[in-house]
C-alpha cells in the first residue's frame, strides 16, 4: 500500500486512541487505560511526523500484549456468559467477563497498530538510507 494511505490511517487511529483516552474517565481504573491510550496516541503522533523510535511503538505493543495475556486466563476462568452481542450491543459494563473481553479487545488493538507502525516505520527508514 502507498505511504501516504498508511499516514492517513495512521491520523485515524491516532483520534480513535484520543478519544479512547477521554472516554475512560468513567472506568474503574482509568489511569492505566488513559497512560495505554495515551501512549498508543503519542506513537502515532511521532510516525506521523517522522520521529518515532522503534522502541517506543514496540514496547507500548509489548506492554500491550503482555497485559493482554494476564487477561486471557481470566476472561477463560469467567462462568459469564460472553457472546458478541454483549461484547459490542451496549456500552454499560454487563458482566465482569465482558468487560474483560472489551479490555482484551482494546490492548490487541494497540499491540496489533503498534507492531504495524513499527514494521512500517522500519521499513520506510531502510527506504531513504539506500
Amino acid at each position: 500500500m502507498h505511504s501516504s494511505l498508511w499516514k492517513y490511517l495512521n491520523i485515524v487511529m491516532l483520534v480513535l486512541f484520543l478519544l479512547s483516552v477521554f472516554v475512560q474517565y468513567n472506568d474503574p481504573d482509568p489511569l492505566q487505560w488513559m497512560a495505554v491510550y495515551g501512549l498508543s496516541a503519542l506513537a502515532c503522533l511521532l510516525y506521523s511526523i517522522n520521529r518515532l523510535q522503534w522502541w517506543v511503538s514496540s514496547g507500548i505493543g509489548t506492554i500491550a500484549l503482555t497485559w493482554a495475556g494476564f487477561l486471557v486466563p481470566q476472561i477463560s476462568d469467567s462462568t459469564d456468559e460472553i457472546s458478541v452481542g454483549a461484547i459490542f450491543g451496549t456500552v454499560e459494563m454487563k458482566t465482569v467477563g465482558v468487560e474483560l473481553s472489551r479490555e482484551l479487545g482494546g490492548l490487541m488493538i494497540v499491540a496489533c497498530w503498534m507492531a504495524l507502525i513499527t514494521i512500517l516505520d522500519f521499513y520506510q527508514k531502510s527506504e531513504t538510507r539506500s
